[in-house]
């Protein structure tokens, strides 16, 4: 038999200098390159002409070229146009938020102030409205003065309510209860009832002057919690029913526990009902009340 000789073929690639532009170029040449501080250009409508531009026309200048720069470069992304483009938005939905209200029959506000993150009072108006029969809700907030009395408070929201609105479909309003919004005769909603004779107070806002509803308003809001924590670790993967099962005891355990520190006038485990009463002890009938709910619960 014959020997094969085997030849060993090598195969030389060559490869041209400007194959290798098109290549990424490392993101730290790209902010090296332009100077860019990459800590600086977390600021709104700066990162569009601080960062993003820079490096798009670096991307372009490697891949394609310099005649892609050219047209990268006519892109309007200054600081300045993005302002100008994001203002004219809000204004567009704004104008369009007043033609949906003003085609509603009627609509009600939620107030409260509150402040943005420069520390600086504002007051936060929710509206509802009806729009293609259905409810709808909206958020609007209007700079406040230093004096954030019931008639800088009313002076704010009548400067902006009155440009597109009338008071006169206004038929609902509810604030948090604070002296500046509730005062009989000088707050925020004694005022909108005189240009807004259609409103009308809700029937639950007389229950939040009752403590004794407010106190079971409270329990209801923490057992129900409770209740929600067990039922998500109830669901999810690598569960078996042993510890479905355990879990289940444990809780009906905590339930046995939580009633005989209520029959001690104890609530500290139902966490927004003892912010709640604070250092006052709870009634016997309260405290038999929640008892025996907690009974209900274990069976």
């Amino acid at each position: 038999m014959s020997s094969t000789s085997k030849k060993r073929v090598t195969f030389n690639r060559q490869y041209q200098e400007s194959y290798l532009k098109y290549g990424l170029v490392g993101t730290e040449e790209i902010y090296e390159g332009h100077h860019i501080n990459k800590g600086e250009c977390s600021k709104p409508f700066t990162i569009g002409e601080e960062l993003i531009f820079p490096a798009s026309k670096d991307i372009c200048r490697e891949l394609l070229g310099e005649a892609a720069v050219e047209k990268i470069a006519h892109v309007p992304l200054s600081a300045d146009t993005v302002t100008r483009r994001i203002e004219e938005i809000a204004k567009d939905i704004e104008a369009q938020l007043f033609e949906r209200i003003n085609a509603s029959p009627w609509y009600a506000l939620q107030v409260d102030e509150s402040t943005d993150i420069d520390n600086k009072a504002i007051l936060l108006a929710y509206v509802r409205y009806l729009y293609q029969e259905n409810v709808h809700e909206d958020l609007c907030a209007l700079p406040l003065p230093t004096n954030t009395t019931g008639a800088e408070l009313f002076k704010s929201l009548d400067s902006y309510i009155s440009r597109q609105l009338k008071w006169s479909f206004c038929v609902g309003i509810c604030t948090d209860g604070a002296a500046a919004m509730t005062r009989r005769l000088s707050g925020l909603t004694a005022r909108i009832k005189e240009v807004a004779p259609e409103k009308k107070k809700s029937p639950l806002a007389a229950h939040f002057s009752d403590k004794v509803w407010v106190t079971k308003l409270a329990y209801l809001c923490d057992i129900f919690n409770l209740l929600n924590e067990l039922n998500l670790c109830l669901h999810g993967k690598m569960k078996t029913v042993f510890k479905l099962a355990d879990k289940v005891a444990a809780f009906k355990a905590k339930l046995e526990l939580w009633g005989r520190r209520v029959n001690r006038g104890i609530f500290d485990m139902f966490h927004t009902l003892a912010g709640i009463l604070g250092e006052t002890e709870p009634e016997h009938s309260f405290s038999q009340l929640v008892h025996d709910h907690l009974s209900l619960i274990l069976k």
